[in-house]
């Protein structure tokens, strides 16, 4: 999870520091497993809106644009939750 620190930052009460699928989280997956047999419990998931302003923000820096600071973020764009096509 030390890879993906930056996502702790962004919200750290998070279980999973691997907000995306190519973000590899090996500490989350052992959680996970211990989870399964009950030694840990209280995995917190990521919100679906701290993912959807993170894939807001790379479709900014995909078209070009500096996105804005999380502070100034105001509503997610139209179609910010949609899956990607």
């Amino acid at each position: 999870g030390e890879g993906w620190h930056n996502n702790h930052h962004r919200y750290q009460s998070a279980t999973r520091n691997g907000f995306y699928w190519w973000e590899i989280d090996l500490t989350y997956y052992v959680l996970k497993l211990l989870s399964f047999v009950g030694i840990v419990w209280n995995l917190r998931p990521v919100p679906e809106k701290v993912l959807a302003e993170g894939r807001a923000a790379d479709a900014e820096r995909k078209a070009g644009r500096k996105p804005a600071p999380v502070e100034e973020r105001g509503r997610l764009p139209k179609g910010a939750l949609d899956a990607p096509a």
